[in-house]
């Protein structure tokens, strides 16, 4: 499914993503939601905290079954980043920001399709600086 957003960009599987975010859909095993986009590479959401961030790559941190991982993802020029419904910038992204990120692999990489920032009593208590 292709939809053109607002800014001309076309928005492959956005659809899906917020469909599935919005109902917090998860797999069988409690998974993160995951769908195919139309260039055949699985889209898996994660949440979590944002522990680094740069122009190129963001850390997150995440708190899966109990357990806390660190992920690294690729940021290119088709990372777009939301929160609400305004698009914005990496740049408008800080460390401790909780966060939604849809991502795929791509050549060994895990690349951020899409960054939604939270509220940030979303995640009260789990910021990194709050523990």
């Amino acid at each position: 499914m292709r939809v053109m957003g607002r800014c001309g960009r076309t928005l492959t599987g956005s659809v899906l993503a917020a469909l599935a975010l919005a109902t917090g859909t998860q797999g069988a095993s409690g998974a993160p939601a995951t769908w195919t986009a139309s260039a055949g590479n699985a889209v898996t959401t994660a949440r979590g905290v944002v522990k680094a961030v740069s122009a190129t790559q963001l850390a997150l941190e995440t708190a899966e079954a109990g357990k806390r991982a660190e992920v690294v993802l690729v940021l290119n020029d088709r990372t777009i980043v939301m929160k609400g419904r305004r698009v914005l910038t990496v740049k408008d992204v800080h460390r401790g920001d909780p966060v939604t990120i849809a991502w795929a692999e791509e050549n060994g990489h895990r690349v951020a399709k899409r960054v939604w920032l939270r509220a940030a009593d979303a995640d009260a208590g789990t910021r990194s600086g709050k523990r």
